[in-house]
């Protein structure tokens, strides 16, 4: 037996209690506790099964009832036992599970909240309209989130001005959110030390003027990078139905600014919607692998 695996057997050992019964699930998660060296995944709560499966007096009592009985096979009366407990005598465990999730709850850290950098247009809007993709799946039971999207996207380019116009104004309010003035313009590009409204007040009006023009923008690089295969992002952005709504709602933006409309409106699609995309991504991530000579392919080949 090699160093490694004597080792490993002396961990687990030493974790074990010697006056608790363990399942083979519960020894397997234990094992791989004490082996896993990646990032510690998250604890989860105990279910009011797991708590049931855990308490001493009623594995004593069925021990006394079953002298002769084998731990594994404790464990599959206790199980049995369970599954014929009326609801009301399963409470117990289930408040302690539900103390359980919200401790549990309680520990966790707070979620970053993702910011947008920019205002939803109408068509975003209409897409992440939840009456309207409710309406769209029932008329369409059997249809993928893919193709729901596609749909919705359709509906959104036979739809009538006068029938955009909720979505336009409610793009409209939310574009008061990311507006900034010019004196804001002005203040962003100054340093804490500095008086940004006296230096504002000294200006002249013409001065002030261009702080409420557009930047230039930079060129783009004409560097090329390695050719790599699609994410399900890129995949999303390029699906036509998609793209054209997005372009026939914003008709003066360019073929990069839907591109960013675009990864923003992706960021608000839910993963049910992202999978279809994300698998397509991988199959193109094992077609380019194949075609650009990934990583080598080991074959055994016979003389």
């Amino acid at each position: 037996m090699s160093k490694s695996i004597t080792t490993m057997i002396s961990q687990l050992e030493g974790a074990l209690d010697d006056e608790q019964q363990y399942s083979k699930t519960q020894i397997l998660d234990l094992f791989k506790t004490l082996t896993d060296k990646k990032k510690p995944k998250t604890k989860r709560a105990k279910s009011a099964y797991q708590f049931f499966m855990g308490d001493a007096e009623v594995r004593n009592e069925v021990k006394e009832e079953n002298a002769d009985a084998s731990s594994k096979e404790i464990l599959t009366l206790m199980a049995g036992k369970w599954k014929s407990m009326q609801d009301e005598e399963k409470e117990k465990y289930a408040e302690m599970s539900a103390q359980d999730k919200e401790t549990m709850q309680q520990q966790q850290p707070p979620k970053a909240e993702k910011k947008r950098t920019h205002a939803k247009t109408a068509f975003q809007l209409f897409m992440g309209d939840a009456e309207v993709r409710k309406v769209v799946k029932e008329e369409n039971e059997d249809a993928s989130s893919k193709e729901i999207l596609t749909l919705m996207a359709g509906k959104w380019k036979g739809m009538e001005d006068e029938e955009k116009t909720k979505y336009a104004e409610m793009s409209e309010e939310d574009k008061k959110a990311f507006a900034l003035s010019p004196f804001d313009v002005f203040k962003g590009g100054l340093s804490e030390d500095e008086d940004a409204q006296e230096k504002w007040d000294s200006m002249s009006e013409s001065e002030k003027d261009e702080f409420s023009k557009a930047p230039v923008k930079k060129k783009a690089s004409t560097v090329k990078s390695p050719k790599q295969s699609k994410t399900a992002l890129k995949i999303y952005q390029s699906n036509k139905e998609v793209r054209e709504a997005m372009k026939e709602e914003n008709t003066d933006s360019n073929a990069k600014e839907i591109t960013k409309l675009l990864s923003e409106q992706w960021k608000e699609l839910s993963e049910e919607e992202k999978a279809p995309y994300k698998a397509e991504a991988e199959k193109e991530k094992v077609k380019h692998t194949l075609l650009t000579g990934g990583p080598t392919l080991v074959r055994s080949v016979s003389n």
